[in-house]
């Protein structure tokens, strides 16, 4: 058996609600996994984390990708605050549904765990999260988003979110501050499938990412963008226009209108 300090992947998960002082347990120990590279934490807890638990952030200086998936029905967003990562390069989070009281919390904890990791994160994915305000909700996403400046892939897997407005907040213009510069890879999967509308801001967010091989941007730091995947929106003809652009590969799984 290898010694903790050289085990490189990790799977803490539980079908069967813990208490508060088993979770402790858990995260107390998981400064001694020194060269742990891949975490993930998948447990119900029958409350939300105390502050004795989240108050001290235990760090994982090698890890490299963290799954948190919240199964449990009540909030307990806490299990970021516990944990400080340097490295990490991709984050993915599970929201299952049911945490609709804890969208400003999610959000904040996602913030406070780069300010102090202070990642260069290349990826992240947020699956099954729905929210009754979805504006307020695409608010916070592409506030926090923005902080993460080196993301390369964002996916959001069934998530309730106003795609107007998120494709609105990643539309480069000349002369105003760009949302994630680095961006190659944008992944969206809606709650509402096969009923939420395609918006024709996805054409002018793609055109405004992308030009041909022999040109180059005008904006600094930008980066052409390579892969869009889209499942299970309804949309017009209207998208063809971004379908043949050199250098974009667009994966589309969707609902015609006609």
């Amino acid at each position: 058996m290898l010694p903790v300090e050289q085990l490189t992947t990790l799977i803490i998960a539980s079908d069967i609600a813990i208490s508060d002082a088993a979770t402790s347990v858990y995260m107390d120990i998981l400064p001694a996994f020194k060269g742990l590279v891949n975490l993930e934490i998948s447990l119900q807890v029958h409350c939300q984390l105390t502050t004795s638990i989240t108050s001290v952030a235990r760090l994982l200086p090698a890890l490299k990708s963290l799954k948190i998936d919240y199964r449990s029905p009540i909030h307990c967003y806490d299990f970021l605050r516990c944990l400080t990562s340097p490295l990490l390069e991709r984050l993915s989070i599970c929201g299952y549904l049911h945490h609709r009281d804890d969208m400003a919390s999610t959000f904040t904890s996602i913030a406070d765990f780069q300010r102090r990791s202070a990642t260069s994160l290349s990826s992240l994915t947020l699956e099954y999260f729905d929210w009754d305000n979805v504006e307020l909700f695409t608010k916070h996403l592409t506030e926090t988003i923005g902080i993460f400046l080196d993301l390369q892939s964002l996916q959001l897997h069934i998530v309730q979110v106003n795609v107007d407005l998120l494709f609105r907040a990643l539309t480069c213009s000349e002369g105003s501050q760009i949302l994630l510069p680095k961006l190659t890879h944008l992944e969206l999967q809606p709650y509402d499938r096969d009923t939420t509308r395609l918006s024709d801001g996805l054409t002018s967010m793609v055109l405004s990412r992308w030009w041909p091989d022999d040109e180059r941007t005008t904006s600094a730091g930008l980066v052409r963008l390579q892969k869009v995947i889209l499942r299970d929106f309804l949309y017009d003809e209207q998208i063809t226009r971004i379908s043949d652009l050199s250098g974009l590969k667009l994966s589309l799984d969707l609902c015609s209108l006609e």
